[in-house]
């Protein structure tokens, strides 16, 4: 079902005079006295029910400029325009000069909005605080009811000059450009992507005004476009990395291959003279935050769990600090961490050896390979996080059982898995480049293989 369109202004109190409005891309209107019957007759000429124009206006822009003072107002000029009043409406609202006044205009405004809804805005006229106070609004509904922002508009007649200046112009010459601002909707997009990215190291914001971004310009150049390709790789390749984050895929952030690519996009971006003004910080941010991540680098879990304490994903946090511990202690003692038998070998070890469990009862990967059992647990370092790795242990037990069974709240998991992961990390730091692994002909130093994750 195609989405309602809908049209919103505010009417001032002002006295209005004739003068032609263009709109650039959409024509010239000759001789109205209100930018809105410009505008409906340049925006709104496909409008039909359900689609809406609505007009707020206080009781004195009501007297004055909606049924007019001595010459047709905004009501007359619309009915005109439009030959469908039903299409018109008027929204009484306060003046807005007290807090009171402008929550009751938000609640006011935003009730008229529906769901999915197409706006176009113009901001010309009201209160100074009101076209203010219809941006933020509008940037709240985007989010709350999910409508496209198809236009932000200011009528400059002041270009013209004082009114009674404009009054001595014959008709013809008072000509006054309607500036289309809906770069402003962009930025409020923006805004918002930043800041689930900054806050919450999700880049979906992002990705998607990347692709919105890159999507004309490939298209229009069937996908030659110089800064359409490399905005569309960034947005693919961050997009990898925050599910590979969100997901917990270890071996793809073992491997960085996202990684490298979009430190290498993000490398082109800077030499590009085209970029979305709103990115260009963005770009250092980015740089900085994927910078301690390596190509084929197991250490990558480490600074993976540090995205995941930066941004509150504790499950995911506790869940990649095991996991990366097993791999790391795999790389340690020559196992293969992409193997399922390895991985539960070194997992199997350091439980035995937490419980105690005398060998003649060791069973499984254990069982078949003590030797090795014992060349882990007997690991200076494996010593030393044993009982992390059985902290964390019981705290994944915990939420995958949704916390049914344990009397431990969200807090506490997440000190825990912070206070685990320092830990684990001083640990490394220390015993990185010892054990039967760390050198050798075929054996590079675990340094070589593992560069600082700090």
């Amino acid at each position: 079902m195609k989405p309602r369109s809908l049209f919103l202004s505010f009417l001032g109190t002002n006295t209005y005079t004739h003068c032609n409005y263009s709109l650039p891309g959409h024509g010239k209107v000759d001789g109205v006295r209100f930018v809105q019957e410009a505008l409906v007759r340049l925006l709104c000429a496909e409008f039909r029910p359900p689609d809406r124009i609505v007009v707020f206006l206080t009781d004195e822009a009501r007297q004055k400029n909606w049924f007019g003072e001595g010459q047709p107002g905004l009501e007359t000029c619309l009915a005109r325009t439009v030959k469908k009043g039903t299409l018109v409406q008027p929204v009484v609202i306060p003046e807005g000069k007290s807090p009171e006044e402008l929550w009751r205009i938000f609640e006011t405004v935003f009730g008229v909005i529906q769901e999915n809804d197409r706006v176009l805005f113009d901001i010309t006229h009201g209160f100074r605080s009101l076209p203010m106070l219809g941006i933020v609004l509008l940037n709240y509904a985007r989010l709350l009811k999910n409508i496209t922002i198809a236009g932000i508009y200011y009528g400059a007649f002041e270009v013209l000059g004082p009114l009674w200046k404009v009054k001595e112009l014959p008709l013809e010459k008072r000509n006054a450009p309607i500036f289309d601002l809906s770069d402003f909707a962009t930025l409020l997009a923006w805004s918002s992507g930043v800041q689930e990215f900054v806050k919450h190291g999700s880049p979906d914001g992002i990705v998607e005004l990347l692709w919105q971004e890159a999507e004309p310009r490939l298209k229009e150049s069937r996908g030659q476009d110089a800064a359409g390709k490399i905005w569309k790789g960034v947005a693919h390749n961050l997009a990898k990395i925050g599910g590979q984050v969100a997901a917990c895929r270890g071996r793809e952030l073992v491997a960085g291959e996202a990684v490298i690519k979009l430190r290498s996009y993000l490398e082109q971006c800077k030499e590009l003279s085209a970029l979305p003004p709103p990115f260009v910080p963005l770009i250092k941010r980015i740089t900085n935050k994927i910078e301690p991540f390596r190509e084929n680098d197991a250490e990558n879990c480490l600074r993976a769990v540090a995205w995941c304490l930066e941004h509150d994903l504790v499950q995911q946090g506790l869940t990649m600090l095991q996991e990366g511990l097993i791999t790391l202690i795999a790389a340690r003692h020559g196992l293969e961490w992409r193997v399922e038998a390895d991985r539960t070998l070194i997992s199997e070890s350091i439980s035995v050896k937490n419980q105690k469990t005398p060998e003649a009862e060791w069973k499984g990967e254990v069982g078949r390979r003590p030797d090795l059992a014992h060349q882990i647990q007997n690991d200076p370092f494996v010593a030393a996080v044993a009982g992390d790795f059985d902290m964390l242990s019981k705290a994944r037990n915990d939420i995958n059982h949704g916390g049914f069974t344990e009397a431990v709240d969200a807090e506490q998991l997440r000190k825990k898995l912070r206070k685990a992961y320092e830990a684990i990390s001083a640990e490394w730091t220390r015993h990185r480049g010892t054990g039967p692994y760390a050198a050798g002909p075929e054996n590079p130093t675990q340094e070589q293989q593992f560069p600082d994750h700090a």
